[in-house]
């Protein structure tokens, strides 16, 4: 008769794993043991949960945006990428949305979109979706005017021969279902979405002109 045994032990950040086989024979008990390092970290990987994930099928992160997602004043017609979303925080009650220019206004940055109340239950906002009546949206969106004095998505419109800007693409999951009324400051708006931030999801286009 054979019995194997598995004792997992941690020494100094490696795991020791331990496999005693015991034989019984006629001629009396052998035990027989093997020896194996696995660093903990492999031990654990799989317990660690899949990041927060925003993307889009209108561009990849880092790449370049197309001319759709252009502002008109850069000669695009203004449309909103379509953008979806995985593995969000555990206690969502809704998501925030932010687009920053970092780069404009001579370091000084521009927000091209600020919405807030998307409902928990969204995974996506569709191609052209920043540019819609709030009267055109779901329950409980807000939409905030954005450094151009609009409302909604106001896209790329950097300065013809500056180095391409970088659009940074936040999704904030949210611990309440409803923020403050907008504030007529971007930076403000910001700063009630990060006080009742529990996770967020980056994803930047690039653009230039």
């Amino acid at each position: 008769m054979r019995i194997r045994v598995t004792i997992l032990r941690e020494i100094n950040g490696v795991g020791l794993v331990m496999n005693f086989a015991y034989c019984r024979s006629l001629s009396g008990l052998a035990l027989i043991a093997g020896l194996s390092f696995i660093p903990v970290s492999s031990l654990f990987a799989a317990n660690t949960p899949p990041p927060f994930t925003l993307m889009s099928t209108s561009f990849k992160n880092s790449s370049t945006m197309q001319i759709q997602q252009a502002y008109t004043q850069a000669g695009g017609p203004n449309i909103s990428p379509e953008l979806y979303w995985t593995n969000p925080p555990a206690g969502v009650k809704s998501y925030a949305l932010t687009v920053y220019d970092p780069d404009a206004g001579k370091g000084k940055g521009w927000w091209h979109w600020l919405q807030l109340g998307i409902p928990a239950a969204t995974t996506q906002l569709p191609l052209g979706y920043g540019r819609r009546q709030v009267s055109e949206m779901d329950p409980g969106f807000v939409v905030c005017t954005n450094s151009f004095g609009n409302t909604g998505y106001s896209g790329p419109c950097p300065p013809a021969g500056d180095p391409p800007h970088h659009y940074i693409f936040t999704l904030y999951a949210l611990n309440v279902a409803q923020l403050p009324p907008c504030s007529d400051s971007p930076p403000d708006v910001n700063k009630d979405i990060q006080a009742h931030s529990i996770g967020k999801a980056v994803l930047t286009g690039l653009y230039g002109r």
